[in-house]
């Protein structure tokens, strides 16, 4: 029997994941492309497991960063 190899990783999805298709990982700075996703186990927003021909993945989605909130004062109204 040939056992999968497993990969925990923390980061982004580049495109949604399709069965038949390359994943893309953003992970730490660096992209991976993964072999042919055979099979998608969960895929929400906070984490997707899935396989692909030879391992079997749990990406654990970073949020994308939201912008800083910046104080604004309001403007004097005209007379």
């Amino acid at each position: 029997m040939n056992k999968k190899a497993l990969a925990i990783l923390c980061g982004s999805l580049v495109c949604p994941l399709r069965v038949g298709r390359r994943a893309l990982i953003l992970c730490q700075g660096q992209l991976i492309r993964t072999s042919r996703v055979v099979a998608i186990r969960c895929d929400t927003s906070e984490e997707a497991r899935f396989e692909t021909l030879d391992t079997r993945y749990t990406l654990i989605l970073k949020p994308a960063p939201k912008p800083a909130a910046i104080p604004v004062a309001p403007l004097p109204f005209a007379a």
